[in-house]
């Protein structure tokens, strides 16, 4: 699931997919496929102050091993149906 998405980021140098987070969780992880290129994912921050959405690119950059600035939250600032980007 997710390792499909890190050998297309490899392949075509950017990946684009939607995440449902779930904010105040114990640990940061992916839960499973939520339909295509829609994942959940656990986040252990609390949604207040832009905390979660911090701690999601940070999680993101840490799991496709790039920087967090290539990371981007396209859409869902305050939703947590986000569609997130990330470029090589």
């Amino acid at each position: 699931m997710i390792d499909a998405l890190k050998a297309r980021l490899k392949t075509e140098g950017s990946v684009t997919f939607r995440v449902k987070a779930r904010p105040q969780a114990q640990t940061n992880r992916f839960r499973g496929p939520l339909g295509e290129d829609t994942f959940k994912v656990d986040i252990a921050a609390t949604p207040e102050g832009g905390q979660a959405n911090a701690e999601l690119v940070r999680f993101l950059a840490d799991e496709f091993e790039v920087n967090r600035d290539q990371v981007e939250l396209v859409t869902g600032e305050t939703s947590r149906l986000k569609i997130v980007r990330i470029v090589k």
